[in-house]
């Protein structure tokens, strides 16, 4: 509503980046600015700025006499649980920390060797957080500032902040997924549903942070490599699918097909995604201890993403070598053909130890699925892509016998590998 200043232009539209770590990082940063002139009169037009939430960032730190880093760890991070989170990088675990990716001269993809951060960006640039982090986040939004009985923000103030003030440049661009614009949200609309959202992207990195509030569904994508054309989401194009396959709808075409790397395609599920949403709790838990082995695994997303990372090196992580190289030629040698290919696709053709298999689309793609009474987990690992992805649901109906988790693993790899659904 206050208009910008000269050179506050769309999405990330720093001239440079100057490293700077100190607390008067971001006061030297505002006073930079005072002599450049706003971009229009207040209140006439609208401009994605991040110097604008830069500048917002210095004024919490003058009002609440804290930093702007200190307030959203007190005020946000710290009653939500999100003990992955932080606007400073020096507080990031360098084990955990994904580098950032950009095409190189050959058009590969190659790590940028560039850490995009600076203090005085943090308002709009330089959070650092996890998906189980930021699903945290998205319930609390859902719930209009509240989670587990703790509230960051008055219900009130969150339907202000997600009232619309103005419509934006896109229009009908992205799919109808921005045409308008809250405060620091955008409004717009996936397969018929109405969606909230803030997109991001920095060198070397994507996300997308979706919400469709009618449904009470989120889906949140980061991605830590930048695609060729800087002004292309494929952190967009992959929030939007997913989300159309949470809805049942069917899948629309994307506007990758023009993107060398990454690219990523549409694709098409051959069988529900999801169950009911509405269904029941069950009235009692799926635990003995004698199915413990084949069962009763007791995980996170974040772990079980651990659990198939050494699969795609071979039976090592982190330096730690778990299992011999040489027990994959065993574990992922086909025993026996299993019948289900016609059902479930090419990657549950043939049976190793442990392990579904099957080739699709010229990858060879090793799966684990699991399933009890509410529950559906899977693995799927494509080791010459080193591609894995996990998925874990806490439904599961058996009368239409349909593996949810699988489906959505296998339709994020379709995505993933530019790879069309039969």
């Amino acid at each position: 509503r206050s208009g910008l200043p000269e050179g506050g232009g769309f999405l990330g539209a720093e001239a440079e980046i100057v490293p700077e770590f100190d607390e008067e990082a971001a006061e030297r940063y505002v006073r930079g600015l005072a002599d450049l002139e706003l971009l229009f009169a207040p209140g006439t037009d609208w401009a994605y700025s991040d110097m604008g939430y830069n500048i917002l960032g210095d004024m919490i730190a003058k009002v609440s006499g804290l930093s702007f880093e200190a307030y959203a760890q007190q005020h946000i991070f710290t009653p939500l649980g999100m003990a992955q989170t932080t606007f400073l990088l020096a507080e990031v675990p360098t084990t955990t920390l994904a580098l950032p990716h950009a095409l190189d001269e050959n058009g590969e993809m190659a790590s940028t060797g560039i850490q995009p951060y600076t203090r005085p960006l943090a308002p709009s640039d330089t959070l650092f957080s996890s998906v189980i982090d930021m699903s945290r986040l998205a319930i609390a939004s859902l719930n209009h500032g509240e989670l587990d009985g703790v509230r960051i923000l008055s219900a009130e103030s969150w339907q202000q902040m997600w009232t619309v003030q103005t419509e934006t440049w896109f229009g009908d661009l992205l799919d109808y997924l921005a045409p308008e614009y809250a405060y620091g949200w955008y409004w717009g609309d996936v397969a018929g549903q109405p969606v909230v959202h803030h997109p991001g992207t920095e060198l070397g990195y994507q996300n997308i942070f979706l919400l469709a509030p009618e449904e009470n569904l989120a889906v949140i994508t980061m991605g830590n490599a930048l695609a060729s054309d800087e002004d292309f989401f494929y952190a967009m194009a992959i929030g939007q699918e997913v989300l159309k396959a949470l809805l049942g709808a069917q899948p629309t075409e994307t506007a990758a097909t023009e993107l060398p790397v990454p690219r990523f395609e549409p694709s098409e599920c051959k069988y529900p995604v999801l169950a009911d949403t509405d269904a029941e709790v069950i009235d009692f838990y799926p635990y003995d201890r004698i199915h413990g082995p084949s069962d009763t695994l007791y995980t996170s997303v974040v772990d079980l993403s651990r659990m198939a990372m050494p699969h795609l090196n071979r039976g090592t992580l982190d330096d730690l070598q778990i299992l011999p190289a040489a027990a994959y030629d065993e574990m992922w040698t086909p025993l026996s053909e299993t019948g289900w290919a016609e059902w479930f696709g090419p990657t549950w053709t043939s049976y190793g130890l442990g392990w579904l298999m099957g080739e699709d689309g010229g990858h060879m793609v090793y799966n684990h699925t699991g399933a009890d009474s509410g529950y559906q987990s899977h693995i799927l690992v494509v080791p010459d892509a080193d591609l894995a992805i996990v998925a874990m649901v806490n439904v599961f109906d058996r009368d239409e016998g349909s593996f949810h988790a699988y489906a959505l693993a296998d339709e994020v790899m379709k995505m993933l590998l530019g790879m069309e659904s039969e």
